[in-house]
């Protein structure tokens, strides 16, 4: 989108990355112990607005990483990582949602700052943008 390559181009694309990523888990965590109903509401806004502007940074950065000649497949491939990753997720959040409701955001904040360590280990430190002109 437009807003993320704004941002991209600001703040570089890996602290973009993470910016965006800890956004919606410090959101998350809030979201569950916030009693605030309009402090509740911004935490959501802030998640969906996080997810829709990484949503093209996940996928520029998938389209970069495919070096094979057969990009269909790597990308379905990536994809479907992607959705077993998201039924493993699903099926344990509504275990921990039997356990607290509360619990359920804690996971969810514990997930993006586990994304950011993964993401870090596969892709290192420093920003790709670095030494390209501006």
């Amino acid at each position: 989108s437009a807003g993320s390559d704004l941002l991209t181009k600001k703040f570089g694309f890996r602290s973009f990355l993470t910016g965006l990523t800890l956004l919606m888990g410090t959101a998350a965590f809030l979201m569950g112990y916030t009693k605030i109903a309009i402090l509740a509401i911004l935490s959501n806004f802030f998640v969906d607005f996080s997810n829709g502007l990484l949503g093209p940074l996940i996928t520029e950065l998938e389209n970069e990483r495919v070096c094979v000649s057969d990009r269909a497949t790597q990308l379905s491939i990536y994809g479907m990582v992607v959705d077993v990753i998201s039924i493993g997720l699903s099926i344990l959040t509504s275990l921990v949602a039997k356990i607290s409701f509360r619990a359920i955001f804690v996971l969810a904040a514990f997930e993006f700052l586990t994304a950011i360590a993964f993401f870090y280990s596969c892709y290192g430190f420093r920003d790709r943008n670095q030494g390209r002109q501006k």
